[in-house]
């Protein structure tokens, strides 16, 4: 530190040691960043353990100066209880035009009394109060001053606070643009299209960034501050010719400090635009309100498609729109349909499939008129509509979902009730449940087990008596037939009744 010994107040010089470590103080910022023409301005606090009395003894003021590179230009000092304030002799060679201040709790410089001097202010110096608040401004710093170093030091008899921080002055400058030619083309050699120029900033700017539309560049600025932006058509083709076309020339700069914080950005953007000549290269169609649907597109089946084609290039090309090949008239959807836009031979297609559920219909293997549907037995319900893409099934039983795995087949067992179907498109379609007409389905009690079983039973014997007496007649007539008797005529006619 430059300071080995200070003079305090107006006649005393003392060596000073901060031994005790009475007087502490907020540190300042290694480095101030500061603009031409504004104050430097400094505000924190510092502490006197046990007071200023006792920090600094009953025969020594405290006095808190203020140096430039190690000359002292301001001080104020508490004495007793009172503030004053004074400029040192160097503060004129240092700072002929400024102002400066010094201000301790309410006590400042700025105030005037009777005589045009700082009037006199009280501040508690005992045990009472021993953090105290303090501001420091300085005014008419250039960026002469820049590098310079600016120290707060409080100090009484054997105690020394000092707190440094180095200035950076920064001055604004200004950024100007040329523009050389805004007739481009994607076939042109390298070309100067602008030139841009920083003057009179400090610290200076390294380079400066042309942009036209997408289009960048950052160049680094000569000597004089200039920097030039030499390109050739493909340079630019690169982001796209949309992006340049038609757009102006834009020049930034920025100013940094030697921490990396930005001072300032600078941009100037030209009035004129680009007119950018270059080939198409895509065509890209586009029909607006389609549903995607595992990796394809649909619309509604009737519904209007709005198709629209964008493609690059300039002078800007014609574009060709065709639906299945033919010119693009109707627009009205009944089929799957690929739509094609051509610019310059460029293409891009778009495939569009329509989407509908109509007919939806139910269908059911129950009550025939030869055999009654009992409860309790298997009937299965068929599902079918048309559809694209296919739906899916639900049974509806009296108006409340039955079975709803989603196939087309629904197997139950069997109740009345009316049962309809109702067929979904998967959700991104928004077409859910609609409903087929309804089939009535009537289930007779299913009869008892034993009865069943008493019915077969005397089926079988009345068969199986009128069998043995078949049987029988045969046999004997053949008997008479072999004695060559003869069968009398109501035998015979018996017998052909058993045999019909």
């Amino acid at each position: 530190m430059k300071f080995a010994s200070l003079l305090v107040g107006a006649s005393h010089a003392v060596p000073l040691e901060n031994t005790a470590n009475k007087i502490t103080a907020d540190k300042l910022d290694e480095v101030t960043i500061l603009k031409s023409g504004d104050a430097f301005t400094v505000s924190g606090s510092f502490e006197t353990k046990g007071g200023i009395t006792a920090a600094c003894s009953a025969e020594w003021a405290l006095s808190l100066q203020v140096a430039i590179d190690g000359d002292r230009i301001l001080e104020a000092q508490v004495d007793k209880g009172n503030f004053k304030y004074r400029q040192l002799s160097s503060f004129e060679e240092l700072l002929p035009y400024g102002i400066a201040h010094i201000k301790i709790d309410e006590c400042s410089s700025l105030l005037e009394g009777p005589d045009g001097t700082a009037p006199a202010c009280s501040i508690v110096t005992d045990s009472t109060k021993e953090v105290f608040t303090y501001e420091v401004g300085i005014e008419g710093l250039t960026v002469d001053d820049s590098g310079k170093e600016i120290s707060l030091q409080w100090n009484c008899d054997t105690e020394l606070e000092i707190q440094p921080t180095i200035l950076e002055v920064w001055q604004e400058g200004e950024l100007t643009q040329s523009i050389g030619t805004t007739d481009l083309s994607s076939d042109m050699n390298a070309t100067i299209v602008a030139a841009c120029a920083m003057q009179n900033e400090l610290p200076k700017a390294n380079d400066i960034t042309f942009s036209i539309g997408g289009f960048e560049q950052v160049v680094e600025v000569d000597e004089n501050g200039t920097a030039q932006l030499n390109v050739t058509g493909s340079d630019l083709l690169q982001y796209g010719g949309k992006n340049i076309h038609d757009q102006p020339i834009t020049c930034s700069a920025s100013q940094i400090a030697s921490n990396g914080a930005l001072l300032k950005s600078y941009d100037m953007t030209s009035i004129e635009s680009v007119e950018f000549r270059y080939p198409t290269t895509y065509a890209r169609i586009s029909v607006d309100g389609v549903k995607e649907y595992q990796s394809k597109s649909y619309l509604a089946k009737g519904s209007q498609a709005k198709v629209s084609c964008d493609a690059d290039g300039f002078p800007k090309p014609e574009l060709d729109l065709t639906a299945n090949g033919l010119d693009l008239n109707n627009n009205v959807l009944t089929e799957k349909t690929d739509f094609k836009c051509v610019a310059n031979g460029i293409e891009d297609v778009q495939t569009v499939d329509i989407f509908y559920l109509e007919d939806v219909q139910v269908a059911h293997d129950g009550k025939t008129d030869e055999e009654p549907l009992y409860e309790g037995r298997d009937v299965t319900f068929s599902c079918s509509a048309r559809s694209n893409p296919p739906a899916s099934f639900s049974l509806v039983k009296d108006g409340q979902v039955f079975s709803d795995h989603g196939e087309r087949d629904h197997t139950i067992e069997a109740v009345s009730g009316i049962f309809t179907c109702a067929a979904s498109l998967p959700p991104v379609f928004g077409i859910n449940n609609v409903e087929s007409t309804g089939a009535t389905i009537t289930a007779e009690p299913a009869p008892e087990e034993g009865s069943g079983r008493a019915i077969i039973i005397v089926s079988i014997v009345i068969i199986v008596v009128c069998l043995i007496g078949a049987v029988g007649f045969f046999v004997w007539k053949k008997k008479q037939a072999d004695k060559g008797e003869e069968v009398p005529q109501d035998e015979e006619d018996a017998q052909d009744d058993a045999e019909e």
